[in-house]
């Protein structure tokens, strides 16, 4: 499948009774404008755009089911600072 548009945001999109199927993205990744990916089901995804993505962001949608992008978790560090 090649995606080549933003349907709008799970947020938003009318959603109620369909499959919600999930792309993972990194966060790093949410700027390039080519991605490949395999969805959770194990479809091949191909993502080409030309603006960034969301959590949320429904990049396919029929009937019974819906594709969106969900942003893996990932570690943080943190620096406490006591002075400039």
């Amino acid at each position: 499948m090649l995606v080549e548009k933003v349907l709008g945001n799970l947020a938003d999109y009318p959603a109620e009774g369909k499959n919600i199927e999930k792309v993972w993205i990194e966060w790093y990744e949410l700027d390039k404008k080519l991605l490949r990916k395999i969805s959770e089901t194990g479809e091949e995804v191909g993502i080409r755009l030309d603006s960034h993505l969301h959590e949320g962001d429904v990049l396919y949608a029929d009937e019974n089911r819906v594709l969106a992008v969900d942003i893996l978790p990932c570690e943080l560090t943190t620096v406490e600072v006591h002075s400039m």
